[in-house]
Protein backbone atom coordinates (compact mmCIF):
# COMPACT_ATOMS: atom_id res chain seq x y z
CA UNK A 1 0.00 0.00 0.00
CA UNK A 2 1.31 3.29 -1.00
CA UNK A 3 0.00 4.71 2.73
CA UNK A 4 1.02 1.94 5.17
CA UNK A 5 3.25 -0.40 3.03
CA UNK A 6 1.25 -3.08 3.83
CA UNK A 7 1.37 -6.20 1.30
CA UNK A 8 -1.78 -6.12 -1.04
CA UNK A 9 -2.35 -8.96 -3.94
CA UNK A 10 -3.37 -7.21 -6.84
CA UNK A 11 -4.77 -8.86 -10.35
CA UNK A 12 -2.75 -8.46 -13.15
CA UNK A 13 -5.29 -6.23 -14.95
CA UNK A 14 -5.13 -3.89 -11.57
CA UNK A 15 -1.33 -4.17 -12.13
CA UNK A 16 -1.37 -2.94 -15.32
CA UNK A 17 -3.48 0.35 -14.64
CA UNK A 18 -3.02 1.88 -11.28
CA UNK A 19 0.32 3.37 -10.98
CA UNK A 20 0.35 3.29 -6.95
CA UNK A 21 -1.97 0.83 -4.87
CA UNK A 22 -3.17 1.24 -1.72
CA UNK A 23 -4.88 -1.52 0.92
CA UNK A 24 -8.91 -1.69 1.51
CA UNK A 25 -8.52 0.92 4.58
CA UNK A 26 -6.54 3.21 2.92
CA UNK A 27 -9.25 3.06 -0.75
CA UNK A 28 -10.76 6.88 0.43
CA UNK A 29 -7.10 8.12 -0.46
CA UNK A 30 -6.56 5.91 -3.45
CA UNK A 31 -7.26 9.54 -5.84
CA UNK A 32 -5.03 12.01 -3.33
CA UNK A 33 -2.44 9.87 -1.66
CA UNK A 34 0.97 8.96 -3.88
CA UNK A 35 4.41 8.37 -2.72
CA UNK A 36 5.83 9.45 -6.02
CA UNK A 37 4.83 12.95 -7.46
CA UNK A 38 6.90 13.29 -10.45
CA UNK A 39 4.14 12.12 -12.84
CA UNK A 40 1.65 14.79 -11.78
CA UNK A 41 1.21 18.63 -12.86
CA UNK A 42 0.66 21.32 -10.74
CA UNK A 43 -3.79 20.98 -11.18
CA UNK A 44 -3.29 17.70 -10.55
CA UNK A 45 -1.15 18.04 -7.53
CA UNK A 46 -3.72 21.21 -6.17
CA UNK A 47 -6.37 18.27 -6.72
CA UNK A 48 -4.85 15.98 -4.60
CA UNK A 49 -4.16 18.57 -1.84
CA UNK A 50 -7.85 19.86 -1.80
CA UNK A 51 -9.11 16.14 -1.55
CA UNK A 52 -6.75 15.43 1.29
CA UNK A 53 -7.19 18.59 2.79
CA UNK A 54 -11.29 17.50 3.07
CA UNK A 55 -10.34 14.44 4.32
CA UNK A 56 -8.55 15.67 7.37
CA UNK A 57 -11.57 17.93 8.13
CA UNK A 58 -13.97 15.41 7.75
CA UNK A 59 -15.73 13.96 10.46
CA UNK A 60 -14.51 10.66 8.74
CA UNK A 61 -11.41 11.23 11.10
CA UNK A 62 -12.14 12.59 14.64
CA UNK A 63 -9.63 15.05 15.81
CA UNK A 64 -9.06 13.10 19.44
CA UNK A 65 -9.21 9.71 17.36
CA UNK A 66 -6.71 9.92 14.68
CA UNK A 67 -4.26 12.39 15.73
CA UNK A 68 -1.49 10.17 13.76
CA UNK A 69 -4.06 9.56 10.67
CA UNK A 70 -4.05 13.39 10.35
CA UNK A 71 -0.59 14.22 10.68
CA UNK A 72 0.01 11.48 7.88
CA UNK A 73 -2.18 13.57 6.09
CA UNK A 74 -0.72 17.05 6.91
CA UNK A 75 2.72 15.71 6.32
CA UNK A 76 1.64 14.43 2.41
CA UNK A 77 0.09 18.13 1.97
CA UNK A 78 3.24 19.35 2.80
CA UNK A 79 5.16 17.44 0.28
CA UNK A 80 2.48 18.39 -2.38
CA UNK A 81 3.43 21.92 -1.40
CA UNK A 82 7.05 21.24 -1.79
CA UNK A 83 6.48 19.24 -5.22
CA UNK A 84 4.66 21.82 -6.45
CA UNK A 85 7.43 25.21 -5.45
CA UNK A 86 10.07 22.85 -6.89
CA UNK A 87 8.37 22.37 -10.68
CA UNK A 88 7.38 26.19 -10.41
CA UNK A 89 10.78 27.56 -9.86
CA UNK A 90 12.18 24.92 -12.04
CA UNK A 91 14.05 22.80 -9.79
CA UNK A 92 11.72 19.49 -11.31
CA UNK A 93 9.61 18.78 -13.78
CA UNK A 94 6.51 16.86 -14.89
CA UNK A 95 7.70 13.35 -15.85
CA UNK A 96 3.87 12.19 -17.15
CA UNK A 97 5.53 8.88 -18.10
CA UNK A 98 7.34 7.91 -15.23
CA UNK A 99 7.70 4.46 -14.33
CA UNK A 100 6.20 2.95 -11.62
CA UNK A 101 8.66 2.52 -8.34
CA UNK A 102 8.82 0.22 -5.32
CA UNK A 103 7.34 1.92 -1.96
CA UNK A 104 10.64 0.18 -0.33
CA UNK A 105 14.00 0.71 -2.58
CA UNK A 106 12.53 3.46 -4.60
CA UNK A 107 13.79 1.57 -7.90
CA UNK A 108 11.80 1.52 -11.06
CA UNK A 109 10.21 -2.14 -11.75
CA UNK A 110 12.38 -3.23 -14.39
CA UNK A 111 15.08 -3.39 -11.51
CA UNK A 112 13.22 -4.33 -8.20
CA UNK A 113 11.73 -7.36 -8.58
CA UNK A 114 9.39 -7.05 -5.54
CA UNK A 115 11.91 -8.95 -3.04
CA UNK A 116 13.82 -6.32 -1.94
CA UNK A 117 12.03 -6.32 1.93
CA UNK A 118 10.85 -8.29 4.83
CA UNK A 119 11.98 -12.08 4.90
CA UNK A 120 11.65 -12.12 1.14
CA UNK A 121 14.75 -10.12 1.04
CA UNK A 122 16.98 -12.36 -0.76
CA UNK A 123 19.69 -9.56 -1.83
CA UNK A 124 20.75 -6.14 -0.90
CA UNK A 125 18.55 -3.30 -2.92
CA UNK A 126 20.26 -2.43 -6.29
CA UNK A 127 20.42 1.05 -4.97
CA UNK A 128 22.62 -0.41 -1.70
CA UNK A 129 24.72 -2.95 -3.85
CA UNK A 130 25.64 0.43 -5.69
CA UNK A 131 26.34 3.11 -3.08
CA UNK A 132 26.35 1.51 0.10
CA UNK A 133 24.58 2.62 3.12
CA UNK A 134 24.56 6.42 2.46
CA UNK A 135 27.23 7.09 4.14
CA UNK A 136 30.61 6.30 2.06
CA UNK A 137 30.59 2.82 3.32
CA UNK A 138 30.03 0.01 1.17
CA UNK A 139 28.18 -3.13 2.57
CA UNK A 140 30.06 -5.82 3.22
CA UNK A 141 28.46 -9.60 2.78
CA UNK A 142 27.01 -11.27 6.06
CA UNK A 143 30.12 -13.57 7.45
CA UNK A 144 29.08 -16.83 8.85
CA UNK A 145 29.39 -16.92 13.05
CA UNK A 146 29.29 -19.69 14.82
CA UNK A 147 29.06 -20.86 18.96
CA UNK A 148 32.55 -19.83 20.28
CA UNK A 149 33.78 -17.08 17.89
CA UNK A 150 35.09 -14.11 19.12
CA UNK A 151 33.24 -11.28 17.88
CA UNK A 152 33.83 -7.36 17.83
CA UNK A 153 30.95 -4.32 17.42
CA UNK A 154 30.11 -3.38 13.82
CA UNK A 155 28.91 -0.56 12.68
CA UNK A 156 24.98 -0.70 13.91
CA UNK A 157 25.43 -1.21 17.36
CA UNK A 158 22.68 0.34 19.35
CA UNK A 159 24.06 2.67 22.40
CA UNK A 160 20.74 3.36 23.31
CA UNK A 161 19.71 -0.12 23.85
CA UNK A 162 23.20 -2.05 24.53
CA UNK A 163 25.60 0.47 25.83
CA UNK A 164 28.43 2.09 24.80
CA UNK A 165 31.04 1.02 22.45
CA UNK A 166 34.27 1.38 24.51
CA UNK A 167 34.28 0.79 28.41
CA UNK A 168 37.25 1.27 30.69
CA UNK A 169 37.79 -2.09 31.13
CA UNK A 170 36.80 -3.78 27.77
CA UNK A 171 38.10 -0.88 25.26
CA UNK A 172 37.71 -2.92 21.90
CA UNK A 173 34.31 -4.53 23.69
CA UNK A 174 34.74 -8.06 22.37
CA UNK A 175 31.88 -10.75 23.25
CA UNK A 176 31.95 -14.32 22.78
CA UNK A 177 29.01 -16.08 20.67
CA UNK A 178 27.21 -17.77 22.89
CA UNK A 179 23.89 -18.55 20.72
CA UNK A 180 22.77 -18.14 17.26
CA UNK A 181 19.37 -17.50 16.49
CA UNK A 182 18.45 -17.56 12.59
CA UNK A 183 15.34 -15.41 12.04
CA UNK A 184 14.91 -14.60 8.51
CA UNK A 185 18.48 -14.54 7.39
CA UNK A 186 18.02 -16.76 4.69
CA UNK A 187 20.69 -19.48 5.97
CA UNK A 188 19.18 -22.47 6.70
CA UNK A 189 16.00 -24.70 7.14
CA UNK A 190 15.08 -23.44 10.44
CA UNK A 191 14.41 -19.68 8.93
CA UNK A 192 10.95 -18.73 8.98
Amino acid sequence: CSVCRDLILICPSCRKTLYEFHCDRHQRWKDAYFTFLERFTLEDLEKQKKTLQSLHDSIYLPAKKHKNVRKTLRKQMEKITTRQMDVREGNSVVEPNAKRRCRTCFESEDICDGRCWGFWKHTQSPQQERNGDGNGNTLEPIMEVKVGDRVTIGPNWNEIRLGKRKSQQDPIRLGTVVNIKSWASGGDELDC
